[in-house]
C-alpha cells in the first residue's frame, strides 16, 4: 500500500536521500525541498533560474544546477545561495542531473543543446566535472571498483557505461 507524502508539486527531479530525508528539486517554482518521512516538508533553497540536479559536499553544504544560465549553485551552511562555478563557457547545452561524490567532485550532466529554445537534439560536446572534465550525464559512481556508471538520455542505446574514475 502506498501513501502520498506530499503532492500538488510542479515538476520534480533529482532526488537524493541524506539524514532521513529525501532531497529533491521542483524545478517550475524553482524550489529545492526535503521531506521526511512523516511528511513534514521544508523549502530547502530557492533559486532565481530552473534548479536541476542536487547533491552534498563532504560537510553537508548543497550544490544545485542552475540549468538555464549553466551555473552550479551552493547553499551554505546560513541558508544563502552562492554561486559554486560558472559552467555557461563549458557547457554546450542547458546543465540537468548531478552527482557528487565521496571527495566533493560534481559530476554534471547537460543536454547538448538548447531543449527549450527547440533545437534538434544532439549529444553533449563536453561534459563537466568540477574541477576536472568527464564523462556526460553520471548516475551512479561505485564504491569498489571505483567507477561511474552512466547512461546517455538521447542514445541509440541506454545501455548503461562504464567509466574508471582514477
Amino acid at each position: 500500500m502506498f501513501t502520498t507524502l506530499l503532492d500538488g508539486l510542479s515538476f520534480t527531479e533529482c532526488p537524493r536521500w541524506r539524514d532521513g530525508r529525501l532531497y529533491f528539486s521542483d524545478r517550475y517554482t524553482r524550489r529545492i525541498l526535503a521531506v521526511s518521512i512523516d511528511g513534514s516538508v521544508e523549502t530547502y533553497a530557492r533559486t532565481d533560474g530552473l534548479p536541476a540536479g542536487i547533491g552534498f559536499l563532504p560537510d553537508g553544504r548543497l550544490l544545485i544546477t542552475s540549468m538555464c544560465d549553466r551555473r552550479v549553485l551552493r547553499r551554505e551552511h546560513d541558508g544563502t545561495i552562492v554561486e559554486h562555478a560558472d559552467l555557461s563557457a563549458l557547457a554546450t547545452g542547458q546543465l540537468n542531473d548531478m552527482l557528487v561524490d565521496d571527495e566533493g567532485r560534481a559530476w554534471v550532466g547537460n543536454f547538448g543543446f538548447d531543449l527549450f529554445g527547440g533545437e534538434p537534439a544532439c549529444p553533449p560536446y563536453l561534459s563537466v566535472s568540477l574541477p576536472m572534465a568527464r564523462p556526460p550525464l553520471p548516475r551512479v559512481i561505485s564504491p569498489s571498483p571505483m567507477a561511474l556508471y552512466l547512461r546517455r538520455t538521447a542514445a541509440r542505446s541506454s545501455s548503461p557505461r562504464r567509466w574508471p574514475t582514477a
